[in-house]
């Protein structure tokens, strides 16, 4: 019997940012804040040392995936740069990417080929049919649908996605389509 695993070529896993990085907060007033209060803002507890662990067991085949409009992408970049995450975690910078509609993030883990993905809402990881193991973070992931299993904590997702062996050598992603916002040059 197959198992979704064994559809994937090989693990590749995409995060979110706001929400599973970043704690969640009232978007407009994130988006009005001056860049220095964006610093204030710190990532989830367990955050970057999961990221960590999890650029070492996807063999740095992970992906930030966002959705926001340009303000926010601006937003995520710096506080991404003021926290210095992807130096501290060894994500590639080429692996970050945005996108306009919640919809695309489902087309950007198609493109990338994506095995695992991270998000706080529901609404996003239940457009991801092509994704097999989808991770639903946070206070919300006891009301997590059939197909998404729950990650309240990031000491817990780490458990559930390492102890399942849900790791490896992704295979090369394709290029995303240009409505999506990929890696600054």
């Amino acid at each position: 019997m197959q198992t979704p695993r064994d559809l994937v070529a090989a693990p590749a896993i995409g995060v979110d940012i706001g929400g599973v990085l970043i704690e969640r907060w009232d978007d407009e007033r994130y988006l009005a804040s001056p860049d220095w209060e964006l610093f204030e803002r710190l990532p989830v507890t367990g955050a970057l040392t999961a990221l960590t662990q999890l650029v070492d067991a996807f063999a740095g085949k992970v992906y930030l995936v966002s959705k926001c409009g340009v303000r926010g992408e601006y937003a995520s970049r710096l506080w991404l740069s003021h926290h210095r995450v992807l130096e501290q975690t060894g994500l590639n910078p080429l692996n970050v990417w945005f996108c306009r509609q919640w919809s695309d993030k489902a087309e950007i883990a198609r493109q990338l080929g994506l095995s695992s993905f991270v998000d706080d809402r529901i609404e996003v990881l239940a457009q991801m049919d092509s994704v097999p193991y989808r991770y639903l973070f946070g206070e919300l992931g006891a009301n997590a649908l059939p197909g998404m299993l729950p990650a309240p904590t990031w000491p817990q997702l780490i458990t559930s996605i390492i102890g399942a062996g849900l790791v490896g050598t992704p295979a090369v992603p394709s290029e995303p389509k240009a409505a999506m916002s990929g890696p600054a040059s």
